[in-house]
């Protein structure tokens, strides 16, 4: 490609649609751009985005007890799974659409049911698992909800001593460590 092209890029989806990414040569610093690297990475920040939005649904589903009620009791329909949750059945069934859609738990269309499968369950449910990995989705929240904090400290002002960070408050509440990030630390001047 040289310098000055007009040519517009697509990718093509599994559905066979094309996406427009663009004319490559007005986004970069250089002149050549390898597409097929380019695609490989949109694909691997497409799936980190995923998982990313899978931390607020997972949390949700720890939270509200769906994943160890699915567990105890077995496959429900979303009608059974709100009525023993006591929670709204519409959200329900877009909280289950998508744990579904992302594996988490399988669905039964004959049956209309949802269930958590055992290997999922080591995951979600069971405290006592070696692969229990609910302390790492709070993590994660934990690490996004300081954000604003890491930016005072790269901006300057640091950070107060008056409010411990969310990681401590989730260290208290869970089983097991979730990690440790510390506690802010005043400037020294």
């Amino acid at each position: 490609m040289t310098s000055g092209s007009q040519v517009e890029h697509f990718r093509d989806d599994s559905s066979g649609s094309r996406f427009n990414i663009g004319r490559l040569d007005e986004m970069t610093h250089t002149n050549t751009v390898d597409e097929a690297k380019l695609n490989q990475f949109i694909g691997q920040m497409l799936g980190d985005l995923g998982g990313a939005s899978s931390i607020a649904m997972v949390r949700i589903g720890d939270a509200l007890g769906f994943y160890k009620t699915l567990h105890t009791k077995g496959p429900m329909t979303c009608e059974q799974l709100a009525k023993t949750a006591k929670v709204n059945e519409r959200y329900l069934r877009e909280w289950l659409s998508h744990q579904a859609a992302s594996n988490y738990l399988t669905y039964d269309p004959k049956s209309a049911t949802f269930a958590l499968p055992p290997e999922q369950a080591m995951v979600f449910a069971n405290e006592e698992s070696p692969v229990y990995m609910m302390g790492g989705f709070d993590l994660m929240a934990a690490l996004l909800d300081n954000q604003p904090k890491v930016q005072a400290v790269q901006i300057g002002p640091g950070c107060g001593l008056g409010r411990p960070s969310r990681v401590h408050v989730l260290q208290s509440t869970r089983a097991g460590p979730v990690g440790c990030v510390g506690r802010p630390r005043r400037r020294s001047t």
